[in-house]
């Protein structure tokens, strides 16, 4: 009798659902990742935008050296 190497064409199927499956996962998880990122990177440059405008706003007619300077 021939033994006979190789991988069936169920057991082929099955690997093949299950790394479409991890794929998926790790395709909602990196999207979910996105749109965490986005929100954070819109607050951050949104409140940095805001404490420069205030900082601008205080420091406009301050005195640098004796003359009176608009530094930004």
């Amino acid at each position: 009798m021939q033994v006979k190497a190789g991988f069936t064409l169920v057991e082929m199927m099955v690997a093949i659902a299950c790394a479409s499956v991890l794929a998926l996962a790790v395709m909602l998880g990196y999207a979910a990742y996105r749109k965490v990122y986005a929100h954070y990177v819109e607050s951050y440059w949104s409140e940095s935008a805001e404490l420069l405008r205030t900082l601008h706003e205080t420091t406009k007619n301050v005195r640098f050296g004796g003359r009176l300077e608009n530094r930004f």
